[in-house]
């Protein structure tokens, strides 16, 4: 009986500190789970801005290979626990080996975004752990406070740690000051549009009139591009300046005479990039927001017209930051017909005169007309600033409805002799074009 009774207490006792422990474990554990709440609610997400809209790694591969200027993260075997700050050991991460001073907003790359997992730790000046930061897409601009410290981890996402491998983590991740990836930049001042001409391809990254020189444009601060749009002869709108073309193996290409199947197996280049269709611009400047000026070089047809139309006409986006230009009137009046209000841009005379403006009665002039009395929409004329007599020259022309866009520019005193005149400016700086629109 005496050992019934102490087996039972034993047994009780035990029952107890089950219960006990459970209590005390999953109060522990609560308390965990509210403190990384509390964690995770402190990240600043509002100072970073995802650029991979479109872009993914295949852009961001090209980009690290050819720039160098990257922040040394001081990477070592190990871990930092994203709850504490502290050190732990683990061969699937990467650490910095110590604390980091960053001086501006950084640009973070990943070119195997489905693989790793880049953590900014974020501890005060005096190195106490304060928060971190997660960056788990290919691309992403993120602010920085010079006065705080940092650490960079490189770690597997949920359910690729079997992909995990220290060398080929430490090769697809790299940080840059985001101005050191272009100095050349003409930053806009404060109401000012860019547009990259043909897209950023200046630096040799990437090459013009493709879908990863127009989205590294913006990227790097331009609000679109300048787009050039040439013909199939399946009527596939292309984006290509020229419509003949020399290719990587010396031949010349006629594009005109080439359907877009044969024209995607040619090799322009040393790498595969291959020149993308209108369809695909269109889908890429939705996604990021970016602004196109569309140069049309060869007349849509019917078909693909009612489908620019209706892409364009049904988002509000495309709507709003959609161009064309043309050196043909009737172009961009059957632009403007397929998208009411579309701003349209004449690329004539460096210099037009004013009287072929009023009466001149080719095409061009009479669609110019008809479509500059369109008060709700702008419709621009080029002109070489130095072909034109002076300013009075251009505010004859203003006087009969049209905006400016003064072409050529080349040097600062020009604009600023113009600015008050025009609203929009075409100029070369430091080697890249690029088209300035005031806010007016």
């Amino acid at each position: 009986m005496r050992i019934r009774h102490l087996i039972g207490g034993i047994v009780a006792v035990i029952i107890a500190m089950i219960f006990t422990g459970g209590l005390v474990y999953r109060a522990l554990r609560s308390e965990q789970v509210i403190e990384a709440s509390n964690m995770v609610s402190s990240r600043n997400v509002a100072d970073e801005k995802d650029l991979t809209n479109g872009a993914g790694a295949a852009m961001v591969s090209m980009v690290q290979s050819y720039f160098h200027e990257y922040i040394n993260m001081e990477l070592e075997e190990g871990g930092i626990l994203w709850a504490s700050g502290e050190e732990h050991k683990t061969r699937k991460s990467l650490r910095s080996s110590k604390m980091l001073k960053l001086n501006e907003e950084i640009l973070v790359l990943n070119s195997k975004p489905e693989w790793f997992l880049v953590r900014l730790m974020v501890y005060d000046e005096n190195g106490n752990f304060k928060t971190f930061r997660e960056f788990s897409k290919s691309l992403t601009k993120a602010n920085i406070d010079p006065s705080e410290n940092y650490r960079f981890t490189v770690l597997p996402k949920e359910g690729a740690e079997k992909n995990w491998d220290a060398k080929t983590a430490s090769g697809s991740v790299r940080v840059g000051y985001y101005s050191s990836f272009d100095r050349q930049i003409m930053e806009p001042k404060e109401g000012e549009l860019t547009l990259a001409h043909m897209g950023y391809s200046q630096s040799g990254a990437f090459h013009a009139n493709t879908i990863e020189a127009f989205h590294w444009a913006w990227v790097l601060g331009y609000a679109g591009s300048e787009v050039d749009v040439n013909r199939a002869s399946d009527g596939t709108p292309i984006i290509t300046h020229d419509a003949k073309v020399r290719g990587y193996d010396g031949k010349e290409y006629d594009l005109s005479k080439m359907t877009y199947e044969e024209i995607k197996k040619i090799r322009l280049w040393k790498d595969d990039t291959i020149i993308p269709t209108l369809w695909d611009v269109l889908d890429d400047a939705e996604k990021t927001g970016y602004s196109v000026l569309l140069d049309i070089k060869a007349y849509l047809t019917d078909e693909n017209m009612t489908k620019f139309a209706d892409r364009v006409n049904k988002s509000k986006v495309l709507k709003k930051n959609v161009m064309v230009g043309s050196v043909h009137a009737g172009i961009l009046q059957s632009f403007r017909n397929a998208v009411p209000k579309c701003s349209v841009l004449f690329i004539g005379p460096d210099a037009p005169k004013i009287e072929d403006l009023k009466k001149k009665e080719d095409d061009n002039y009479k669609g110019l007309r008809k479509m500059v009395k369109e008060k709700d929409a702008v419709t621009m004329i080029c002109v070489n600033p130095e072909k034109a007599e002076n300013t009075e020259y251009v505010r004859e022309i203003k006087k009969l409805g049209y905006q400016i866009l003064m072409n050529k520019v080349k040097s600062p005193a020009l604009i600023k002799e113009y600015m008050p005149e025009s609203a929009y400016f075409c100029s070369e700086n430091v080697g890249t074009y690029a088209m300035i629109k005031r806010k007016f």
